[in-house]
């Protein structure tokens, strides 16, 4: 087992609150490898040039959180980064991050995780929910996993021009749902499923608040896979695309019906 926490990062972290004037040179490094049951989380101001990666390697049912946050209002342009097996696998690793700033970009990246003993299952989850927050940007990619979920929302009181992408190469009975609420416009929503895989679902939601916002769904080579969108009435933009493949379907219901 190898477990590493670079003091400088989260002494770093922790001071960025009594001096504000230091937070644009913060870094924080958690480092958890053949973990059972590991958890790790960070919490940052979100200032630019600040920066904050977990990673969780070899391990099994290890968790992550990380918080973009600002300390009177919306902070700006960080960057932070969670890894569970993208070079060795971290079987039912659950990875979190919220985001309330503005500017900042956080990635989550899962790759060859499968179901623990007990049934327990990969999950990742992104938020987006500082009001009025804008140019904001999640990415969430999980690889050849099994019965993987990625729960993506775009929420906070007029949340603007902000970004997610969630992508799924190779996967078996695994699901993307990105949500947009809370009354924001013209943020854009982009999952994709390509490669093999078989049994996945793409669930998009568009609040009737929201407005002027796209979102896309892509599928392709997949078997027996759907695609299902929702949108409210308020110049909204849904595609969906599924190439290749059999047995997929696609629906589209434009007036805010929920799943």
């Amino acid at each position: 087992m190898t477990r590493k926490l670079l003091a400088s990062g989260v002494a770093a972290v922790a001071l960025c609150f009594a001096l504000p004037a230091l937070a644009q040179v913060d870094t924080a490094t958690i480092i958890q490898n053949g973990e059972t049951g590991g958890y790790a989380n960070q919490d940052q101001p979100g200032m630019a040039g600040n920066t904050a990666s977990i990673q969780q390697l070899g391990g099994t049912s290890d968790s992550a959180t990380q918080e973009e946050n600002g300390v009177n209002g919306p902070a700006a342009g960080g960057t932070q980064t969670i890894n569970q097996g993208v070079t060795t696998a971290n079987a039912s690793a659950v990875a979190t991050q919220n985001d309330n700033s503005t500017g900042a970009n956080q990635t989550i990246w899962q790759d060859g995780n499968t179901a623990d003993g007990g049934g327990n299952k990969t999950t990742a989850t992104q938020l987006i929910n500082a009001s009025g927050g804008s140019g904001n940007t999640q990415l969430s990619t999980q690889s050849s996993n099994v019965g993987s979920t990625v729960a993506q929302t775009i929420g906070g009181a007029g949340a603007s021009n902000n970004a997610q992408t969630a992508t799924q190469p190779g996967q078996t009975d695994s699901a993307l749902m990105p949500d947009t609420e809370g009354g924001g416009k013209t943020n854009i929503q982009t999952a994709s499923q390509t490669g093999s895989g078989s049994v996945n679902t793409i669930n998009q939601l568009m609040d009737s608040g929201a407005s002027n916002g796209q979102q896309t769904a892509i599928q392709t080579n997949g078997v027996n896979n759907a695609i299902e969108q929702y949108q409210g009435n308020s110049y909204n933009v849904a595609t969906a695309t599924q190439t290749g493949g059999s047995g997929n379907t696609a629906i589209q219901n434009q007036g805010g019906h929920h799943f």
